[in-house]
């Protein structure tokens, strides 16, 4: 009834001999000889996920089925096991997953580097305006990704100080595009606010940083605009005769045009080298913003001709004087 036939097929783990009539056939296994994880080292950015696949080999380099493999992690704070080969990241690191069937083992290298980050290059800002100045002034900020991969969806929000209810009206902000990098611009109005000192605070924030919205304190100094001197009219055009007893006279509006007092005014006459002075006077009807400075000018001793004298004004408070110039005509009596 036929002769005997050997088969050997590579699916058990020891020989089994089986008798079926007059035929004998051998069953043969093959080992494991290894384990190959791929990919063999991969790098990850927290918050994403990996997979990783064992494949047992035999002896000679063929994928072999049907084995059951146990996974396992060096250290599970870098990545964590959530399935067959499926990885969670955890914090930045350094780690092994290794991947073992019939006493073998495979492992892979997995690194995990830390994830976008939000950093601000600075977290106070000074910013100065006087009482009831209708321009802006700004500030800016520079906005970076201290981690790895992309800080997108960046967002910013003028937030209430602490202590306080509500966000300050005189505080915006904006960026100048949604990911990293970017520069946010954060800028006060002082408008309709008094004189002192304010706190806002502008926050910026994006749903894929791992760390917290970063925020910016703005301090704004308001201050008293310093006092301005003006005079009205800069210039003046007198006449008269020769000999008259009658003073020519005008009147200059002194105010102050800015903030604060504007005090100890004083006035001084001068005229020009080698013309005949004395001829102006003055009196102040005050030292103190607004007040009147009436001039006088005496043509009794002068000849007929011109004659010029230049009036300064000047305050403690002030860098420069504010002048008058006088012009006096003199002619002949009729």
């Amino acid at each position: 009834m036929g002769g005997w036939r050997r088969l050997e097929v590579g699916l058990a783990l020891a020989g089994v001999l089986l008798l079926t009539g007059c035929e004998e056939t051998t069953v043969v296994s093959l080992e494991v000889a290894s384990v190959e994880i791929a990919p063999s080292e991969v790098t990850l950015i927290q918050g994403e996920t990996g997979t990783l696949s064992a494949t047992p080999m035999d002896a000679q380099g063929r994928a072999l089925s049907g084995r059951t493999v146990e996974w396992s992690v060096d250290d599970d704070s870098v990545v964590r096991l959530v399935g067959d080969g499926e990885l969670e990241t955890g914090g930045p690191g350094e780690t092994v997953v290794r991947a073992r069937t019939s006493g073998v083992e495979g492992s892979a290298r997995v690194e995990v580097l830390a994830g976008p980050s939000l950093e601000l290059d600075r977290e106070v800002i000074e910013l100065e305006a006087l009482a009831g100045a209708s321009q802006q002034v700004a500030a800016q900020v520079e906005v970076s990704n201290a981690g790895n991969g992309r800080l997108s969806g960046l967002s910013v929000e003028v937030v209430p100080e602490a202590g306080e209810s509500d966000p300050p009206d005189w505080l915006t902000a904006s960026l100048d595009g949604s990911e990293a990098p970017a520069t946010l611009t954060v800028r006060a109005h002082a408008g309709s606010l008094e004189s002192g000192e304010y706190r806002g605070r502008v926050e910026v924030s994006s749903p894929v940083a791992l760390n917290e919205p970063r925020s910016v304190l703005v301090i704004f100094a308001v201050e008293e605009p310093p006092p301005i001197l003006e005079v009205n009219p800069s210039s003046i055009s007198l006449s008269g005769v020769t000999g008259s007893l009658d003073l020519i006279t005008q009147d200059i509006r002194i105010e102050n045009a800015g903030g604060g007092v504007l005090e100890d005014i004083s006035v001084a006459i001068s005229y020009p080298a080698g013309q005949v002075g004395d001829w102006l006077q003055y009196d102040l009807e005050r030292t103190e913003a607004p007040t009147t400075l009436t001039l006088s000018a005496s043509t009794r001793r002068l000849d007929p001709g011109s004659y010029t004298a230049t009036v300064e004004i000047r305050a403690p408070v002030l860098d420069e004087a504010e002048t008058v110039t006088v012009l006096l005509q003199v002619g002949a009596r009729p």
